[in-house]
């Protein structure tokens, strides 16, 4: 999995162990791979852990809240579904571009 997403197996296990953050993109990888949706593999349970992360990736706390973000949720899975619209409108476009 590491490789197909373009990280070592030590970047991927701390990321699977909740040591180190992943960026959205990382995200669409891994669901890529993994042939799912991305929000099916991010956990929106009751007890939300967030990695507060420098630029670098360095962790500098991880900060837990039971807090529920049910709208937050529903409101990022609106922003995919369109975003995914989106895209395979581009990617009908370029076809339409590419066919003479």
């Amino acid at each position: 999995m590491a490789t197909e997403v373009g990280l070592s197996q030590s970047q991927y296990s701390r990321i699977e162990n909740g040591e180190s953050a992943v960026s959205f993109e990382k995200v669409i990888e891994i669901s890529r791979v993994l042939n799912v949706s991305p929000y099916e593999i991010i956990d929106y349970g009751s007890n939300q852990t967030f990695n507060n992360c420098n630029q670098s990736g360095n962790n500098h706390s991880t900060i837990t809240n039971n807090q529920d973000f049910t709208e937050e949720r529903k409101e990022l899975l609106e922003q995919i579904k369109y975003l995914q619209e989106q895209n395979t409108e581009l990617l009908k476009i370029i076809q339409n571009l590419k066919t003479p």
